[in-house]
């Protein structure tokens, strides 16, 4: 289901100044397009022949249905392609969001759901916000914060 750009440009904007926030403490940068209801993440990369690592949110069905995350490296020529990082990190005792099928493993995460050829087809996508046992967020802020603590644990990018 989409919602109107509307609703879901109000209830991202809603969340901006605490995801800039967030943003700015943690080495983001965010640009918000409204128009396409994508969030893209930017941030420096020691990674080789990667000028910046990307991560972009599509928010078209927000906050009905989770946002669909993805990562990019970005050369130096600004061109962006598709990665994923390694899954051999972990945060705390829970092991790492980062499933070898290149999706981040999360309710907050659409691509993780059997409806998008996600790794959980148990997980109903309406009710994400109340799916337990796993990485939980329900802000946007709450979502890149939980992404970059694994990021962070994470050995790299493939």
């Amino acid at each position: 289901m989409v919602l109107p750009a509307n609703i879901v440009r109000d209830h991202v904007e809603l969340e901006l100044d605490a995801l800039q926030g967030y943003c700015e403490r943690h080495r983001w940068t965010l640009q918000w397009d409204p128009e396409r209801q994508l969030l893209t993440f930017d941030r420096p990369s020691d990674l080789v022949g990667c000028a910046i690592l990307r991560l972009t949110a599509e928010v078209e069905a927000y906050p009905l249905h989770p946002p669909a995350w993805r990562f990019w490296k970005v050369d130096g020529q600004g061109q962006a392609v598709s990665v994923f990082p390694s899954n051999r990190g972990s945060v705390g005792n829970d092991g790492s969001i980062f499933h070898p099928s290149r999706v981040i493993c999360a309710p907050f995460n659409r691509l993780a759901y059997g409806t998008h050829q996600g790794p959980h087809p148990e997980w109903g996508m309406s009710q994400w916000k109340d799916v337990r046992g796993v990485a939980r967020a329900t802000t946007l802020t709450e979502m890149l914060a939980i992404i970059t603590a694994h990021l962070k644990a994470s050995p790299g990018v493939n």
